[in-house]
């Protein structure tokens, strides 16, 4: 099989598993690398990534070409389609390569049948071009409904959720924490602003360090454990941000990692104990906690959110949230908070997050209790708490608010 073809084929399937499957594009991709030759990577993760990136713009250009809607086609077909349209309308690839390779692709995935259809589609969205972005349309340009923009806007307002989408454009640099007992890879460049965090020049360095975005050691950060404290993380997996206060505390204390996932913390663990960390691991539920009353000076609640933060990572997520799914996350954080707070002891805090950008998942959720920002971190203040954000700081979405009970 040409190079060429392989990479549209890969990438068509990789598609198919997020739009059909559900699947996570950033869990597809690490599968995706790992499956394709070396010098066929980057532009096989580009096409996909792209392809999911700006679905809804692709199939409206894809859609103004074609007699019958795109939806009505077979999923490895509208995949073909979609990848041909990347390489012609963003990645401005020649003609006849974009063309023919797509069409050889309807081969590679059993539908050859349809190498016709697709090869007239793609020709005449080559000689037409993508329609103009107009009035309703104006939010495609981000890849986004205007209902999903309407969300973010009525929490920073129309100018900054604009800024937010366009930042969420550019695909993320390759992000990580470095923790005080591990070696620093050359091509590592520190966060101006939060210690251990930063990114790496050349990702293929051997031995990378803890593979975390700036945002969620700002998390752990905040936290601010010292050695000899008692420290809860209440939702600890995947454990990035355990590991930061690990990272903390020296090893002098109490650390416990509880999560109602326990093979996700199994797997956390492996990587804490390869850097030497000395973390508790308890399988529980934060709405049943096993733990008494009073029992901590910090707990961390990184609650499961709508996670639109995560945007450049996972740019499928913005066709994948609702007011009703906003709603329904929003009601469980509060329980969360609710049966989180007696374990803290008098004196101590409760440090709040969430990777999201919602009014009812951030600032909504803290405004009934003692809580203030927290401090030293770049980004800005929001209601109680404090946004980072692509757009302001170069890192994911991150709401951060310390709660004192």
């Amino acid at each position: 099989m040409k190079p060429g073809v392989r990479t549209r084929a890969a990438a068509a399937r990789a598609l198919m598993d997020v739009t059909e499957n559900g699947a996570w594009s950033n869990r597809v991709a690490e599968v995706l690398v790992e499956e394709m030759p070396q010098r066929e990577k980057a532009k096989t993760l580009r096409l996909f990534m792209d392809a999911v990136r700006f679905r809804r713009r692709l199939d409206r250009a894809i859609d103004s070409v074609i007699t019958r809607p795109l939806d009505d086609a077979d999923p490895e077909i509208r995949a073909c389609l979609r990848i041909g349209a990347v390489d012609l309308l963003l990645h401005r690839t020649p003609s006849f390569a974009a063309i023919s390779t797509a069409v050889e692709a309807t081969r590679e995935l059993d539908v050859g049948h349809a190498s016709s259809f697709v090869n007239a589609a793609l020709r005449k969205l080559d000689e037409r071009g993508e329609p103009a972005l107009e009035g309703e349309a104006r939010y495609e340009q981000w890849g986004v409904e205007d209902h999903v923009f309407g969300i973010v806007a009525e929490l920073l307002g129309e100018d900054a959720a604009a800024a937010f989408f366009e930042a969420c454009i550019e695909p993320p640099s390759v992000s990580c924490f470095v923790a005080s007992n591990s070696d620093t890879p050359l091509s590592f460049v520190p966060h101006d602003s939060i210690k251990g965090a930063g990114h790496l020049e050349h990702p293929s360095d051997a031995d990378p360090p803890y593979i975390m975005d700036a945002a969620s050691v700002a998390v752990g950060r905040v936290v601010g454990a010292k050695p000899g404290d008692t420290v809860l993380d209440i939702a600890a997996a995947p454990g990035g941000k355990t590991l930061v206060i690990a990272d903390m505390m020296q090893g002098e204390g109490l650390l416990v990692a509880a999560d109602r996932h326990w093979n996700r913390l199994v797997r956390a663990a492996r990587r804490w104990d390869d850097l030497s960390l000395s973390v508790g691991i308890v399988q529980a539920d934060g709405l049943a906690s096993p733990f008494r009353p009073g029992s901590f000076d910090v707990v961390l609640l990184d609650a499961p959110c709508s996670g639109l933060g995560t945007l450049r990572r996972r740019p499928e997520i913005k066709d994948r949230v609702s007011t009703k799914n906003i709603a329904s996350l929003a009601e469980i954080q509060g329980d969360l908070l609710a049966a989180a707070l007696p374990l803290v002891r008098p004196g101590g805090r409760l440090v709040y997050s969430v990777c999201t950008l919602t009014k009812q998942e951030t600032i909504d959720r803290v405004e009934m209790y003692d809580a203030a920002p927290p401090e030293g971190l770049p980004g800005e203040i929001l209601g109680k708490g404090f946004l980072l954000a692509p757009h302001l700081t170069g890192t994911d979405g991150m709401f951060i608010s310390v709660i004192t009970p």
